[in-house]
C-alpha cells in the first residue's frame, strides 16, 4: 500500500517498481484519528428500524379466534373456512348463545359475508340479540 506523499518510479527497462519515502518524517495526520466501529451510536443516519406494520383483518378471522379462546368454545372450522364467502350457510352447527356471539362479534368488521343462515342452532333470545347489535 503506498501513503499519500510516495513517489511511486516505475523502470520500464526491469520492470521493477520502487517507492520512496518523501524526505520528512512528518506522521500523517490521519494515522493519529481514532477508528469507530461501524456499530457505533455516534452516527446520524436517516436509516430508521421500522415497526413491524399489522395488516387490518377484513375477515375477523383473529378476532372470532380470540372470543372463542376467551369463553372457552371451540371455533368452529366450517365456519373459519368460509369467512370470506359471500354466503355461509351455518344451521345445524349447535352453536348456542356463547357460539353465535363468537361469530357476531366476527362479522362486525368483516367485508365479505352477506348472507348469514343460522338455523337450528339454539341461539335462544340471548344470541339473537348478539345478531342484532351486530347488524347495527
Amino acid at each position: 500500500m503506498v501513503d499519500v506523499g510516495e513517489t511511486i518510479t516505475i523502470d520500464p527497462v526491469e520492470s521493477k517498481s520502487s517507492v520512496e519515502k518523501p524526505p520528512s518524517a512528518v506522521p500523517d495526520a490521519r494515522s493519529q484519528i481514532p477508528v469507530e466501529s461501524p456499530s457505533s451510536d455516534g452516527y446520524d443516519t436517516d436509516l430508521e428500524i421500522e415497526e413491524e406494520k399489522t395488516s387490518y383483518d377484513t375477515t375477523g378471522r383473529q378476532v372470532y379466534i380470540m372470543q372463542c379462546k376467551s369463553m372457552g368454545i371451540i371455533p368452529v372450522s366450517y365456519f373459519l373456512r368460509n369467512m370470506q364467502s359471500s354466503e355461509i350457510q351455518m344451521s345445524h352447527h349447535g352453536l348456542g348463545p356463547k357460539g353465535t356471539k363468537a361469530i357476531a362479534l366476527a362479522l362486525i368488521n368483516n367485508t365479505s359475508v352477506l348472507k348469514l343462515n343460522l338455523s337450528d342452532n339454539a341461539l335462544e333470545a340471548e344470541g339473537g340479540q348478539y345478531i342484532a347489535n351486530m347488524l347495527r
